[in-house]
């Protein structure tokens, strides 16, 4: 009954829009209603969509890429850091403390990088949509699955009602070895507004970076869980975004045994970015305000065979417009003894690295989500916390990132049938 409830919703709302002299593709009617603003829903450009997610994703973070880059570390409580304090973390010995979670995303593929997720991200939304543009499970399978769906590592998450299910549409691929699976979930809701996606990958490759020191397998854990959708509001189009990330890269180590505890090099990272960006009519951002954690775990192995880690988390909250304020702070085990709470200022257009600011620039974030009284146009999964105080940081544990194992990762099988295979669905 699932699928058929998908496929009849589809086509229920294809036939509205055409009475009403509009494409279904594009979506050029319809709407998911108003925020406290007024403002209204307008359709989801589909063929924009991977490029209007990436761009509001990579708005809600900061940019440190310059080579004399910044180093942040986060509170012990809300004690805003000095500008003298904030100089010592732009010193180059602890740039790569915060380039490689918000440096370039076209660098050497350094997968904890924000950036080099958005990246990926908006390619795999760029494979889904435009073979099933329409949102109708070209060349998928229509899920059969009830209120809640498992997804690797996060667990149980939301599907809707037996009406109007969020993810509508899976698609399962295996390459070359029969233990690989890219599973992506995915569906829109029935007027049209909001787009969920889901998109797991576990994979075991020959190692190419440095197997002499790692081992020669590598096996990459990765899922994404993002909802996504966009309002007109005075301003423009403002694209409202949920992305949540965890990605594992383990190594086997040099008994090219990747179960084996003792010796695994790992990269790992966990990530949450919640927030609203205004995008101009090329889809370019004018700005955002928004919320962000990650966390950033390493282990890996000294030459005497001592194992050593590192974690770096990470906290923000602000408005990241040209020259808007932000509270931004780190707290990392490279960088023992150094943390703080910081108010920043974005550089004018985004451009080069962040100011330290007064700390009554950023008061208002203490207390107050960015956004302000601002509506999401869909239910967030797990509220952030109002508090920043009391934000809570992902820890570099086997409980808030993939285990070190994988063992708490593992993509299900789903209900599911193929359309063609069911003509009451044509």
């Amino acid at each position: 009954m699932g699928g058929i409830i998908v496929k009849t919703k589809r086509i229920r709302r294809a036939m509205l829009l055409l009475a009403l002299g509009c494409l279904p593709i594009a979506y050029a009617c319809g709407g998911i209603g108003g925020t406290e603003t007024g403002s209204v829903a307008p359709p989801i450009n589909i063929s924009a969509l991977a490029a209007h997610v990436e761009e509001v994703a990579d708005t809600l973070v900061p940019e440190v890429s310059d080579a004399d880059g910044a180093s942040l570390i986060a509170m012990q409580a809300l004690t805003f850091g000095t500008s003298d304090q904030w100089d010592q973390y732009l010193q180059d010995s602890n740039l790569t403390v915060l380039t490689d979670v918000f440096g370039e995303g076209d660098a050497s593929g350094v997968v904890t990088r924000i950036r080099v997720l958005t990246n990926q991200f908006r390619d795999t939304l760029e494979g889904i949509f435009s073979q099933d543009p329409d949102i109708s499970c070209e060349g998928a399978d229509v899920l059969e699955e009830g209120d809640t769906l498992e997804v690797a590592f996060y667990g149980a998450i939301s599907n809707g009602t037996a009406e109007d299910r969020y993810f509508d549409c899976a698609h399962t691929q295996t390459h070359d070895d029969p233990q690989d699976n890219y599973t992506t979930l995915y569906g829109e809701d029935s007027s049209g507004g909001v787009v969920r996606i889901v998109s797991m990958m576990d994979v075991t490759n020959a190692n190419e970076w440095w197997p002499e020191e790692r081992g020669n397998l590598l096996r990459n854990l990765q899922v994404v869980y993002a909802t996504y959708a966009e309002t007109e509001e005075e301003g423009g189009t403002v694209g409202y975004l949920d992305l949540q990330y965890a990605q594992a890269s383990i190594y086997s180590g040099l008994d090219d045994d990747l179960g084996a505890e003792d010796d695994n090099i790992l990269f790992k990272s966990r990530t949450r970015i919640t927030g609203r960006a205004t995008l101009d009519e090329s889809g370019v951002s004018t700005g955002g305000v928004g919320d962000f954690t990650v966390t950033k775990y390493d282990r890996s192995i000294n030459d005497d065979a001592t194992v050593w880690t590192s974690v770096t988390k990470t906290v923000g909250r602000g408005d990241y417009s040209s020259e808007g304020f932000s509270l931004f702070g780190i707290d990392s085990t490279s960088m023992d003894g150094a943390a703080g709470t910081f108010c920043i200022q974005t550089p004018v257009e985004g451009a080069g690295l962040p100011a330290h600011a007064e700390d009554a620039n950023c008061s208002v974030y203490e207390t107050a989500y960015a956004w302000g009284s601002a509506e999401f146009p869909f239910s967030l999964a797990d509220e952030p916390e109002l508090n920043f105080e009391e934000k809570v940081f992902f820890e570099g544990t086997d409980t808030d990132l993939i285990s070190n194992s994988g063992d708490n990762f593992t993509i299900p099988t789903y209900e599911s049938t193929s359309p063609a295979d069911d003509s009451s669905l044509l």
